[in-house]
């Protein structure tokens, strides 16, 4: 897919294996006139939208963190990955949160 993007990336957290950055983007959506009174008015909006990267100290590389668990996981190599899940389980971490986010790559930073 796209593996360049351009923008602004926010440091997170830095940890001596891993940096975490986010990137936060706000995208315009137009709204719609009510065509008669049955029907509500959408009013104009922004829709924010941030995404999650994460850079392996070592590599040059900064990879967009995936959402889903399985493609986290693969991130990382078969060493750290069962610690990670049993910290995954045992917190119920959420990989959308910033907060869940920093405390799973302070655990990560422990067990490497």
């Amino acid at each position: 897919k796209n593996q360049y993007q351009e923008g602004y990336l926010i440091p997170v957290s830095d940890h001596t294996g891993y940096t975490v950055y986010m990137r936060q983007k706000a995208t315009f959506k137009y709204g719609k006139v009510a065509q008669n009174s049955f029907v509500r008015e959408v009013p104009n909006r922004f829709e924010q939208k941030v995404t999650y990267f994460v850079a392996i100290k070592g590599s040059d590389k900064i990879v967009a963190m995936p959402s889903k668990k399985k493609k986290f996981l693969k991130l990382f190599n078969s060493t750290i990955r069962e610690a990670i899940v049993d910290y995954m389980k045992e917190n119920s971490t959420d990989l959308t949160s910033v907060q869940d986010l920093k405390k799973l790559f302070q655990n990560i930073d422990e067990t490497s």
